[in-house]
């Protein structure tokens, strides 16, 4: 991985700390600040995720020049070899309600793969930052210090992540039910979720397919295999990063290694396979 990268990644530490602390200003403001709007159902936008974006538009050019900016807010360069992928506020309903499961992600894709990621929690004050085979760090967004991460296997049987919107999603429940684990926690925010798993508050996290972007998983996916987790397709292929707008087709699983064959294996059945193909409200 050329030094390059690393200089890269230097630069968007500084603009996720920027980032955080905007985030955390709209944060502390009414919920009339917020300007919340709403782009489908269960899916709002806020005066936040509009001012982050611009934010990172304007200083992206300047770190690396002719790069093209994928966004939950804007852009698309379909096709395009290397991008910025880019979520300015993953996990928009749990900061509207000030759940604290939310999350700002940055990274750069080339050619299917990320290779350099920031994703900060700026509600619990803790980022994490990686470039594709150097590691992972993490550290206070309050402090300038950052130290080598690696998530661990906590001495317990497996616990699933799931997401807030559980409740609504009937084919979901039923592959829940279905699943070998006994044990889950819902949280918003596929950002949040991967920290909770790096974190050792869970072990499994998955998305079954056409729920999440581009920008949803390129940051956090880096972040989670440098610390050591495994992430694949639902199928049990590598995943890649798209450079469009559109739903990413295949499912993804975040898990320990040690989770890794049980869940490819419960995935693989028909019956299972089925379920995730089933479309239900987000």
């Amino acid at each position: 991985m050329p030094k390059f990268d690393i200089h890269v990644l230097s630069q968007i530490t500084d603009l996720g700390r920027e980032a955080s602390q905007l985030l955390v200003d709209f944060c502390r403001a009414s919920l009339g600040d917020l300007g919340v709007c709403w782009k489908g159902e269960n899916d709002p936008v806020t005066e936040a995720d509009k001012a982050v974006h611009e934010l990172c538009a304007k200083r992206l050019p300047s770190i690396l020049e002719g790069v093209p900016l994928v966004s939950e807010e804007g852009g698309v360069p379909e096709g395009a070899d290397e991008f910025w992928s880019l979520d300015p506020l993953d996990g928009t309903s749990e900061f509207v309600d000030r759940l604290g499961e939310w999350a700002f992600q940055l990274a750069l894709v080339r050619n299917g793969k990320p290779v350099v990621a920031v994703v900060t929690l700026p509600a619990v004050d803790m980022m994490y930052v990686a470039v594709a085979g150097l590691g992972c760090q993490s550290g206070r967004i309050s402090s300038d210090e950052l130290s080598i991460f690696e998530s661990f296997t906590p001495l317990r049987k497996e616990r699933l992540v799931l997401t807030r919107s559980f409740p609504r999603r009937t084919s979901l429940q039923q592959i829940v039910q279905s699943h070998p684990s006994t044990e889950a926690i819902l949280l918003g925010g596929v950002g949040y979720k991967v920290h909770a798993v790096l974190a050792g508050e869970g072990d499994t996290y998955f998305a079954v397919p056409r729920t999440l972007h581009p920008w949803d998983l390129a940051a956090p996916l880096l972040v989670a295999t440098e610390s050591g987790l495994v992430c694949r397709t639902l199928a049990g292929e590598e995943p890649i990063g798209p450079s469009g707008r559109e739903p990413i087709p295949t499912g993804i699983l975040v898990t320990r290694p040690l989770w890794l064959d049980r869940n490819l294996e419960f995935f693989a059945r028909p019956d299972i396979v089925a379920m995730t193909e089933t479309v239900d409200p987000r």
